[in-house]
């Protein structure tokens, strides 16, 4: 509790050499550096007299919230920056997952003063068996602590075989409340269904930004084929406006044309007054089995209330292939004359 930020203290067993700044030590047994941000513990270590201190013997870091831990072959301490670099690391944390723990591993683990996480050529994963299950590869990867997980040029794996990549993805490690599409999740369903077959479900959550998150859709299924989505919400800060993005696309593996559905809604608060929407919804694939020509609609509105009179215009357009199409235009002009007549 009295450690500042750039302090640090050492504990071991014995100490060879100098106990003093400034002069090479070796330690051995038990080894303890503690620092601001929280614990490394090995079996040996070795102070160059200067800046870093490398420990062996089954080293690990603990955070001083006690929910991360990091283990390696061996640790590099920077007593300057209190930066601890870890060779061939892996780390688990409980922060943000309900069930179980996150599992992450790197060829370089690099964790910085702030508690800030980074790997290179790194997988996580929530199974504890990866390989039987599944696991995320990452050409790197950032975990913040208390925040989400950043993992760059991302390629998911079924067991032993990658299904799908992804130029980023970013994992929530907080529990979000509210808000469409907040999806933290990424663990997959797995199961079997009469009409599917064998299925691989998930929803892949992103947030960069509190305007902006959503999440992409696999589904993978041995009778049908697979299906691939994207779900996106964009917000103002101010919350003025407000877009979805609904797009799913998917490939039949029983020789049927590839089937797309889409959906945009666009809503904004030009005033306390003036609003206005606009819609489209363009479906093509209905349900497993069903094969129906294409269908869209376009809707769009505009709305204005005022404290005695209130106008709303509204456009619907909507068609099925070649079998049938409407188009909808209204206009509705409302006025309060007096208490008793509108």
């Amino acid at each position: 509790e009295t450690l500042g930020p750039n302090q640090y203290v050492v504990l071991a067993d014995t100490i060879s050499g100098t106990n003093k700044p400034g002069a090479p030590a070796d330690l051995s047994g038990n080894v303890n550096v503690l620092y601001s941000e929280g614990i490394l513990v090995a079996e040996h270590a070795h102070y160059d007299g200067v800046r870093y201190i490398d420990m062996t013997g089954h080293p690990y870091i603990r955070n001083r919230a006690d929910d991360s831990i990091l283990h390696a072959e061996s640790i590099r301490f920077d007593t300057l920056t209190s930066k601890a670099i870890l060779l061939n690391g892996t780390g688990q944390t409980s922060q943000g997952v309900e069930t179980g723990h996150l599992y992450y591993k790197a060829r370089t683990l690099t964790a910085n003063k702030d508690g800030v996480t980074h790997g290179d050529h790194a997988s996580f994963t929530t199974c504890d068996r990866q390989r039987a299950g599944y696991h995320i590869e990452a050409k790197t990867l950032d975990v913040y602590p208390g925040d989400k997980a950043v993992a760059r040029d991302a390629v998911l794996f079924l067991g032993g075989f990658g299904i799908f990549f992804l130029p980023i993805i970013v994992i929530p490690l907080t529990h979000i409340e509210g808000g469409p599409g907040r999806q933290t999740g990424f663990l997959p369903v797995i199961g079997y269904s009469q009409a599917e077959g064998f299925y691989v479900k998930t929803r892949i959550g992103f947030a960069p930004s509190d305007t902006y998150y959503g999440y992409y859709r696999i589904d993978e299924e041995t009778k049908l084929g697979l299906g691939l989505g994207y779900v996106a919400f964009f917000r103002r800060k101010d919350d003025k406006r407000a877009v979805d993005v609904n797009f799913y696309r998917f490939k039949s593996n029983q020789g049927a044309a590839d089937q797309n559905n889409l959906q945009i809604n666009d809503s904004e608060n030009f005033s306390r007054t003036l609003r206005a929407q606009f819609g489209v919804n363009y479906q093509g694939n209905y349900a497993p089995g069903v094969f129906l020509p294409p269908s869209y609609t376009i809707t769009g509105s505009v709305i204005h209330t005022g404290l005695t009179e209130s106008q709303s215009y509204t456009f619907n357009k909507y068609g099925e292939g070649s079998q049938q199409s409407s188009l909808n235009l209204g206009f509705v002009d409302q006025r309060t004359l007096s208490p008793a007549v509108t």
